[in-house]
């Protein structure tokens, strides 16, 4: 039996907010700490290994403006994942989401005797956030 490969994208900002408003308040980041050096509130290891879970990850990244995630670096390292730059291009916090969405829906091509046409399967993603409750 094939094993299952696993896919992760992490929006890591948006996963980082909303870590902060479920703490602080809806809001918080968006109206305190966004655009400065973040602490560390993502327990990283944590969740690459619940993802491990579900079969050998055979994509892991992370999208974000890397600039203020600095005292990441060890924890991200540590799991390899690739670190995609987002650049702020409007005022809106989209680009992650199209990325991700453009990403998660490609077809890859695996070099581990998979067939083209076999895709790995994505995790699903935290449901819950305050900032997605509040509509945003």
């Amino acid at each position: 039996m094939a094993e299952t490969a696993v896919a992760i994208y992490w929006d890591f900002e948006n996963v980082h907010a909303c870590l902060i408003d479920d703490e602080a308040g809806e809001q918080t980041y968006r109206t305190t700490a966004r655009y400065r050096s973040q602490e560390v509130v993502i327990d990283v290891a944590r969740i690459a290994g619940y993802a491990a879970g579900f079969g050998r990850v055979a994509v892991h990244r992370a999208y974000a403006n890397w600039q203020y995630f600095g005292k990441y670096a060890a924890d991200l390292q540590a799991q390899a994942i690739d670190l995609v730059q987002l650049f702020p291009l409007t005022s809106t916090k989209n680009g992650a989401d199209i990325r991700l969405r453009r990403r998660s829906m490609a077809r890859p091509t695996w070099s581990s005797g998979r067939s083209a046409g076999s895709s790995p399967r994505t995790v699903p993603r935290r449901r819950g956030c305050s900032r997605r409750r509040s509509g945003r």
